[in-house]
């Protein structure tokens, strides 16, 4: 990311918190039915968001998480205190309360958000999905994690992730980007995956990129198959290929970076291919190109309502099971949380895979 793309972006977060924290402030006072100067209101806004940014620049300078939380919890009591009031003022229009009580009330579904969320970021689903073909002559077992983001989340969140996984007893584990995000992760971090006794089937997400976790980091973890631009396609047995296309660089998604990866990968329309994709992209070029099943990750189904809506804004296909011409699509809302340990309206899920015979 070039620097001119690095002041666009900041620039533009920047100006979305300040206008979220302005009128979340407008709101808080209205609520508590007191009077607040645009001029006090312009003033107290700057304040916060160029706090908010002195502790995000600290977290990515000497890379401590424990800023980075305080800097994504802010911002989220900022946002859902502006939904929040935006719900609560039209009631208390017409139920007159006690301006305390309405400050509460605030004060309390926000912590109520929180509690909920938190609690839904730690706990995990186990979802099967099934799939027939006539390429295949018996059933398999497979699972599918995505986004797990070791380093945001704890290596022992991961370990019992992989509990999870061992208890399903998959002939092999599918892994689509985002596994680890934070430098400071070692091997001995993830080798509990080595436990599961089964191959494993990678391809890197934006976060390795960002973490500089790929191009050979994994080599010394037994049965773990790492993809690169430059072998995308690993056969599993005589009738089920894998491929695999990693994120590689920011403009992973370019339709022409597509098309070089699947032109190079010559699949066999006789094989029932697994394609694993970073990001619900190309999916028209993809499923032209031989592709049985497609999985993918990425968008964490917004994680938090309403985000969902906004991720949508990206990706017509961000959660869930869709068919694409011939093509199987299953976009997964990740394995775990990024940023905020915060989940409302999705889940963390392990995703179980059976492939039956027609």
């Amino acid at each position: 990311m070039n620097a001119k793309m690095i002041i666009i972006f900041l620039t533009s977060i920047f100006s979305l918190i300040y206008f979220l924290s302005f009128f979340s402030l407008k709101m808080f006072y209205s609520l508590a039915e007191r009077k607040l100067s645009w001029k006090a209101n312009f003033s107290y806004t700057a304040l916060i968001v160029v706090g908010l940014f002195l502790i995000m620049t600290l977290s990515r300078y000497f890379e401590i998480k424990f800023f980075s939380d305080i800097f994504f919890y802010s911002t989220i009591v900022i946002i859902y205190s502006l939904l929040i009031s935006l719900m609560l003022k039209p009631i208390t229009m017409i139920v007159k309360l006690n301006p305390t009580y309405n400050i509460s009330i605030l004060l309390g579904l926000l912590a109520l958000f929180f509690i909920v969320g938190i609690y839904n970021a730690y706990q995990l689903t186990v979802k099967k999905i099934e799939f027939t073909s006539d390429k295949i002559t018996r059933e398999y077992n497979f699972v599918l994690l995505s986004d797990t983001h070791i380093g945001s989340n704890s290596p022992e969140f991961f370990k019992k992730i992989m509990g999870k996984v061992c208890e399903l007893k998959p002939e092999a584990v599918f892994i689509t980007g985002d596994f680890i995000d934070e430098k400071h992760i070692t091997l001995d971090d993830i080798r509990i995956i080595e436990d599961a006794h089964c191959p494993f089937y990678y391809i890197t997400g934006n976060h390795e990129v960002y973490a500089d976790k790929h191009n050979g980091f994994f080599d010394d973890l037994k049965n773990f198959h790492e993809f690169s631009n430059d072998s995308t396609v690993t056969k599993f047995n005589h009738e089920i290929d894998i491929i695999g296309f990693p994120w590689g660089n920011m403009r992973m998604n370019s339709k022409e970076n597509y098309e070089k990866l699947l032109n190079t990968s010559k699949l066999d329309s006789s094989k029932y291919n697994i394609l694993l994709n970073h990001e619900p992209a190309a999916l028209d070029i993809i499923a032209s190109n031989n592709v049985d099943l497609m999985l993918a990750g990425h968008t964490h189904n917004g994680q938090m309502f309403p985000f969902n809506y906004l991720v949508k804004l990206r990706y017509e296909n961000i959660y869930g099971l869709y068919k694409i011409d011939d093509m199987n699509l299953y976009v997964t809302s990740g394995t775990a949380t990024w940023g905020p340990k915060i989940r409302l309206g999705t889940q963390n899920e392990i995703i179980q895979i059976i492939l039956k015979p027609k």
